[in-house]
């Protein structure tokens, strides 16, 4: 699994937001977290044959703070 942390704004959810109350690195407490859940490609497209990029996806899980605006991603691998 690889984290990766960026820097934001803090951020407002929307109603259709789905939000976790989670521990941040950054503000070093439980907070309230967006989460949200995509499908990224792993390899570069003119590398790969157009046979396999199908399977070259994983589930990448983006986190964030909703205090401090930091965002966290989980791909897995």
């Amino acid at each position: 699994m690889e984290k990766v942390n960026r820097q934001s704004a803090p951020t407002e959810p929307n109603d259709d937001d789905y939000t976790l109350a989670e521990q941040c690195g950054d503000c070093g407490r439980e907070t309230e977290h967006k989460v949200e859940v995509s499908i990224v490609s792993t390899s570069d497209e003119q590398q790969t044959n157009p046979e396999n990029r199908k399977f070259a996806r994983v589930p990448c899980r983006t986190t964030t703070c909703l205090s401090c605006g930091t965002v966290t991603e989980r791909l897995r691998r």
